[in-house]
C-alpha cells in the first residue's frame, strides 16, 4: 500500500497580474480605432488577456 499525497496546485491570479501590468491603447490608425471603438476593447481588457495568454 502506498502513500499519496496530493498537492495543492497553485493557483494563478489572473486579476492581480493584470493590474500590475503596464498597458497603453495608442492606436495610430483610424480604421482600427473605429474597430477598437465597435467592438469595446479598454486598456483593462487588454491587461486580462495578457495575463491569461499564459494559460490559453
Amino acid at each position: 500500500m502506498g502513500i499519496f499525497i496530493k498537492v495543492k496546485a497553485k493557483k494563478a491570479n489572473w486579476f492581480q497580474k493584470a493590474k500590475e501590468t503596464d498597458c497603453i491603447l495608442d492606436i495610430s490608425s483610424e480604421q482600427v480605432k473605429l474597430q477598437v471603438n465597435i467592438i469595446d476593447i479598454t486598456e483593462c481588457d487588454l491587461k486580462l488577456i495578457h495575463a491569461f495568454r499564459e494559460a490559453i
